[in-house]
């Protein structure tokens, strides 16, 4: 009986040891995000951005296979954007690499946030050039520095969307020339 009553005290021990452990690395994780999402908020905020897609999904809900990151993403620099879109297959497609490369001057930004920094924050905007006139909607994840994208074409149909983090990005090397 005695060393039943031992063995439960021990695992009861151990058990709150590794859920204190497990609470400490949430903890952790949490302030990992607030700062990644602060971090994110300063670049909206800035006009200085670039969302990395990790998943892309057409207007009929089909998910697009092969995303890379480095070529699947929307940038945002100040007054110009590019939004592309490659799906890296055989078919080579509009741009190279089996998809499309869009750009154009932004206007009419419109950033709704909320009193709370660490809400979720939506941004709008125009984005207008010789072949492209879309609106670009985008949703910063509250807690994070994930944001979802949709582009919506404003005359015709056939929205894009994808999810991805959202990534300071000031290089003064590189810049959207149409």
């Amino acid at each position: 009986m005695k060393k039943l009553l031992v063995i439960m005290m021990m695992a009861l021990v151990l058990a709150s040891c590794s859920s204190t452990k497990d609470s400490a690395k949430a903890q952790l994780q949490r302030q990992v995000d607030s700062v990644a999402h602060l971090k994110a908020l300063q670049a909206v905020e800035q006009g200085y951005f670039v969302i990395q897609a990790t998943t892309v999904t057409n207007s009929y809900g089909g998910i697009l296979t092969g995303v890379d990151r480095n070529a699947n993403f929307l940038l945002l620099q100040h007054d110009r954007s590019m939004f592309q879109i490659a799906a890296l297959r055989a078919d080579p497609g509009l741009n190279g690499l089996g998809g499309i490369t869009l750009e154009g001057e932004v206007r009419q930004v419109d950033i709704d946030r909320s009193e709370n920094p660490q809400d979720d924050v939506m941004v709008r905007y125009m984005m207008v050039g010789s072949r492209v006139n879309a609106t670009v909607f985008i949703t910063l994840h509250k807690n994070s520095d994930m944001a979802s994208v949709m582009v919506t074409p404003t005359m015709g149909s056939g929205n894009i969307s994808f999810r991805g983090r959202l990534i300071p990005y000031r290089n003064s090397g590189i810049s959207i020339n149409p």
